[in-house]
C-alpha cells in the first residue's frame, strides 16, 4: 500500500481553545463580600472563605473493630460571620438563614465535608480514608454559626489480610 501524499490531504481546522473569566472577585481589604446575592442562593466562594477562615477544634481516636479499626471524632468548626468583609449586615438572621443553609443546601454540604476531610487528614496523616461517614448539627450562635460534626472513617486499608499475611 502506498503512502498518501501530505500535499493532497484538505488541512483540517486548528483547534480553538476560549478563555472565559468567570468573576475577578479580588482579594483586597476594600472588598465586600455577599453570602446571599440578588438572585437569592448561596454564594460558595464567600462560604469557602467562611469556612477556610473557620476556627476548628478535633478530637478523635481508633477503636479496633470486629472487620477493621476505626477511627471515631468530633470535629467543632466555628463560622464567625465577622471575620469577612461582608456586605450583608453580620446579626443572628444571617447566621440562623446560614445554618438552615448548611443543613439544607448540598452545595454547601460539600464545602463543608471537604473542610472536614482536612481536618481528618491532619489528625490521622498518612491513615486518612479516602470515605468517611459524618453528622453533621450546624446551630446559629450570635453572629456566627457552631458545625459540630461527628465522624466515623473506617480504616480497613490498615487491615491485615489474614489469609495472605498482607
Amino acid at each position: 500500500m502506498a503512502k498518501l501524499d501530505p500535499h493532497a490531504i484538505a488541512r483540517q481546522p486548528m483547534a480553538r481553545a476560549g478563555v472565559r473569566r468567570a468573576r475577578n472577585r479580588g482579594d483586597g481589604d476594600d472588598r465586600t463580600w455577599t453570602l446571599y446575592p440578588a438572585g437569592g442562593a448561596l454564594d460558595l466562594d464567600t462560604l469557602h472563605r467562611l469556612v477556610e477562615s473557620a476556627e476548628a477544634i478535633s478530637e478523635g481516636r481508633t477503636y479496633p473493630g470486629q472487620l477493621c479499626p476505626t477511627w471515631f471524632g468530633t470535629t467543632v468548626l466555628t463560622l464567625d460571620l465577622r471575620r469577612l468583609p461582608l456586605a450583608d449586615p453580620a446579626d443572628a438572621a444571617l447566621a440562623k438563614r446560614l445554618a438552615g443553609a448548611l443543613m439544607g443546601d448540598a452545595r454547601a454540604r460539600r464545602v463543608i465535608d471537604d473542610r472536614l476531610y482536612r481536618e481528618l487528614a491532619r489528625m490521622l496523616g498518612p491513615d486518612t480514608p479516602a470515605d468517611f461517614d459524618v453528622t453533621c448539627v450546624a446551630v446559629a450562635d450570635g453572629a456566627g454559626v457552631r458545625l459540630t460534626a461527628d465522624i466515623e472513617a473506617p480504616l480497613d486499608h490498615l487491615t491485615v489480610d489474614v489469609d495472605n499475611g498482607k
